[in-house]
Parts: structure tokens; C-alpha cells; sequence
């Protein structure tokens, strides 16, 4: 019986030495979502080049692909404005601007249902919109004046009228 016991607590000692103690804890990870917009713009000088009597009759277009970069994690509109009323002298349609879908982002793909053609004036119009969140590129075309319209604003040498088009993100 002894040599039993022996080998009893031989064995005994063996597996509790292999036994080992278990202990978990947690953690807690909380992703704060807040709603998010920003727009930003590609190509920040555009021109519209009037050389030849046709493009002063016929006017002049710039398409810029991909000239605007939005992110929204909502529903937004997209507003823009002249800044100054400098190369509106001629009237509140002297230029045109539309846009349209550009590139898509690999991820979250931006929705976008544009306006129709608007005036650019100083007053904020609504260039776009959309229903759904995402990220991506849009299209801006401008169109400068037609059928004369800037004839008489060369007074003698070459001419530059500027302004600046505001661009805006609003949620919806």
C-alpha cells in the first residue's frame, strides 16, 4: 500500500502541475459615428478663352472632369455662387454651369442627380444632390457668354474678368 500511495501522489502531482488557472477579462470598443461632410475642388483656375469671332458669337466651354471631390455621410445638396459681381457686368447669364457624376470612389460610391444648367450669379444655386451618402468626383462644366455678348467689354488690350465660384456642402 505504501508504494501505491507513492505512486498515487506521483501521478496526482503530475497532473495538477499540468493543470493551469484560467483567467479572462474584456474590453468594451465603442465606434462613434458623426455625421461628416466636405467638398473640395480640382483645377482651381478655369478659362474660358474667347480668341477668334466665332467663339465670341458661338461662346466657349470648360469642361473640368472630375473637379469637385465630396464626401458626405448623409444625404447633401451642392450649392455654388459668384463671389463677386466683376465678370457678371454683362448680366447674370453671362456664364453657365452644369455638372454631372464623375469618378466613383472604389468604396462608398457617391449618388448624384445634377441640376440643369443654372447662371452663375451671386445669388447660392443648387448645382446637385443626392439621397444617399457617399464619396466621389463630379463633373463641372462652365460656359461662357455667347452672341456677342463680351464684344465691348476689351476697352483696347487683352482683358481678364474674375471671379470666384464658391462651392457648398449642405446635408438634406
Amino acid at each position: 500500500p505504501f508504494v501505491l500511495q507513492i505512486i498515487h501522489y506521483l501521478i496526482e502531482g503530475i497532473f495538477t502541475a499540468n493543470a493551469q488557472t484560467t483567467t479572462t477579462a474584456t474590453a468594451e470598443v465603442n465606434v462613434i459615428l458623426a455625421h461628416s461632410q466636405g467638398i473640395s475642388v480640382n483645377h482651381s483656375v478655369v478659362a474660358l478663352n474667347y480668341n477668334t469671332p466665332a467663339e465670341y458669337l458661338e461662346g466657349v466651354d470648360s469642361p473640368q472632369n472630375d473637379h469637385l471631390n465630396v464626401f458626405s455621410t448623409g444625404k447633401y445638396a451642392i450649392y455654388f455662387k459668384a463671389d463677386a459681381k466683376s465678370v457678371l457686368n454683362t448680366g447674370d447669364t453671362a456664364i453657365k454651369i452644369s455638372s454631372s457624376l464623375g469618378t466613383p470612389s472604389k468604396y462608398s460610391p457617391l449618388s448624384y442627380t445634377p441640376s440643369a444648367e443654372l447662371s452663375l450669379s451671386s445669388t447660392d444655386q443648387k448645382l446637385g444632390s443626392s439621397a444617399d451618402a457617399g464619396t466621389g468626383k463630379i463633373n463641372v462644366t462652365y460656359k461662357g457668354a455667347k452672341d456677342n455678348l463680351y464684344v465691348n467689354q476689351l476697352g483696347g488690350a487683352t482683358k481678364t474678368l474674375t471671379t470666384n465660384v464658391v462651392y457648398t456642402i449642405l446635408a438634406e
